[in-house]
């Protein structure tokens, strides 16, 4: 299969956390880590299966669309593009003049009210395609920045995850200690978590995370020590027509098989109400030892903790390598740190 290079156009939302979430994925499903470009909001992938991109679009939170990169130029003056563009190799393009197209571009700090009108016209010279602005067969995507400007033939997902359909608000068993359904999603998603694998969160709480893993199409399993919380968590899965296998336990004495899970993503309670800063260190402590014992070799866990809990001591008493630390600022008195380990 013709592999390309590829362009993602990423969340705002944390753009480190969208980055390594779209890498992750492309991982998940080829085994290796990329190598990439990235700048701003642009994340760009060479020798990729035009399947990967679309999985990438799917699957994650927070990546806009994708696109196979047909031009790529650094400019001065606007008038450059458009030469750029009428200099396109017409192989590059999308070959059937029967099918409608529109173009749609993303300025980066800079601003052109024009560019898409003059673009579309080269194309449609082009092509001999129709233009439809308002449902078209074929998006050619263009990212324009102050000295830079992108060009690709975007990748039409399958499917695209409503992920706001999923807010806090709209729950029947919603709880404030839950994270929004977009971070949930990264970071199951971070967690090298396919189709088909086990997963496991061992803080589940409201169901927030095992719902994204059923989505996906992981086998989903739970565990909170609240009886209170498992009945909302159940609640919450049957909303969205999901199911995980839950348990009444504790995180720190995990009752599952060694070796036996293929992906961890959990986020313990860390609140200032919950745990004093000693009492959450040995939680974070223990979890990890045993998340360690549970998970397969060479395999991946993600969870969050507070930037003052430190937890790269603790990461450091047991056999994992630290590949991943984003910073996530809640508000002025908590910024949460993601963490993906991989086991050795």
């Amino acid at each position: 299969m013709k592999t390309g290079k590829y362009l993602f156009f990423l969340s705002c939302l944390n753009i480190p956390l969208a980055r390594e979430e779209a890498l992750a994925i492309i991982e998940s499903e080829t085994g290796e880590y990329p190598a990439f470009e990235s700048m701003e909001r642009i994340l760009i992938v060479e020798n990729l299966l035009e399947k990967t991109a679309r999985e990438v679009v799917e699957r994650s939170a927070l990546t806009k669309w994708a696109g196979r990169l047909i031009l790529s130029i650094d400019y001065e003056h606007r008038d450059e593009i458009c030469k750029a563009v009428k200099a396109i190799d017409e192989t590059l393009l999308a070959q059937d003049p029967g099918k409608t197209f529109c173009v749609r571009v993303k300025g980066i700090g800079v601003k052109d009210a024009h560019i898409e009108g003059d673009i579309g016209y080269i194309i449609k010279s082009k092509t001999g395609q129709r233009v439809n602005l308002e449902n078209p067969d074929i998006v050619y995507a263009g990212v324009l920045m102050p000295s830079r400007f992108f060009l690709t033939l975007q990748v039409k997902p399958y499917t695209k995850p409503d992920i706001g359909a999923r807010a806090l608000k709209y729950r029947v068993f919603p709880h404030p200690s839950s994270l929004d359904p977009r971070l949930a999603r990264a970071m199951v998603n971070l967690s090298r978590a396919r189709k088909g694998c086990k997963f496991l969160d061992c803080f589940c709480g409201a169901g927030g995370v095992l719902l994204e893993a059923y989505l996906i199409g992981c086998i989903a399993y739970g565990i909170d020590i609240k009886l209170k919380m498992l009945i909302g968590c159940a609640m919450n899965l049957f909303q969205y027509s999901s199911y995980a296998f839950t348990i009444l336990g504790d995180a720190r004495n995990l009752m599952i098989r060694e070796k036996s899970i293929d992906a961890i993503a959990t986020d313990p309670p860390y609140g200032r109400s919950t745990f004093l800063p000693s009492d959450l260190k040995n939680l974070l402590s223990e979890t990890i030892s045993q998340s360690y014992d549970v998970l397969k070799d060479k395999r991946f866990i993600c969870f969050g903790a507070p930037i003052d809990a430190k937890a790269e001591d603790l990461v450091s008493k047991r056999e994992f390598e630290i590949l991943t630390r984003i910073p996530f600022r809640v508000h002025k008195s908590l910024t949460r740190v993601f963490y993906v380990l991989r086991k050795r």
